[in-house]
């Protein structure tokens, strides 16, 4: 319990107590007394993950008993001669799953502003809590560039099926099969390979994103 003992200890410091952190996060007082009495095993993944993103912790350093502050780019010093930003207009194609895979729906009269410097063809809406660690969350939006394929561990959208997902690809040298991997350990691969192949294809590479938690 020494994993559940830290993460106490990080409430208190944040909130006080856990009255005060159970009203903050919207997740019931005796769900969150629970964990501390029981531990973490068990408990839902978007629980986890709601606890994380308000404490600043990072998802996977929590699971493997050691909670570290989750990386963050905020409050950096921007380098002298910045230039103001430009924006130009994308196709939003509808969601992608950072998830389990979910069905891809095309919204071609809704635009998002993108920066003119990002080669991009078209954004998608992120829906899920699959792609965390790679910094991309629930409600981002995603930048792709459309291609076929991607550099072996790039992180692409992909179609299975009628169905879409945002996930890292990789390639099993001699060997037909393709792993699509989360940036979250809650989440199991999704491997193909042989006649499966048939039903994935790479949509295009995810090329940035704007985040809702920045």
């Amino acid at each position: 319990m020494e994993r559940e003992a830290k993460l106490k200890q990080i409430i208190q410091e944040k909130y006080g107590n856990l009255s005060r952190f159970a009203e903050a996060s919207g997740v019931p007082y005796t769900t969150i007394n629970n964990i501390f009495k029981r531990g973490l095993d068990g408990v839902g993944v978007g629980t986890v993950v709601k606890l994380c993103t308000l404490l600043g912790v990072d998802v996977e350093s929590l699971i493997q008993g050691e909670p570290a502050p989750r990386a963050s780019v905020m409050g950096q010093a921007l380098p002298a001669g910045c230039q103001p930003v430009r924006f130009v207009h994308k196709p939003r194609l509808g969601a992608i799953a950072c998830g389990q895979p979910i069905l891809a729906v095309e919204e071609t009269d809704t635009f998002d502003q993108v920066p003119q410097h990002i080669e991009c063809d078209f954004t998608l809406l992120c829906r899920g809590d699959s792609m965390i660690n790679a910094r991309i969350f629930d409600g981002d939006i995603v930048y792709i560039r459309s291609q076929p394929e991607v550099e072996n561990g790039e992180i692409a959208a992909v179609r299975i099926g009628d169905e879409a997902t945002l996930k890292k690809v990789y390639y099993t040298p001699g060997s037909d099969r393709i792993t699509l991997q989360a940036c979250n350990p809650l989440y199991p691969d999704l491997v193909y390979q042989g006649d499966t192949l048939e039903d994935i294809e790479i949509l295009g590479k995810a090329v940035a994103f704007t985040s809702t938690l920045l």
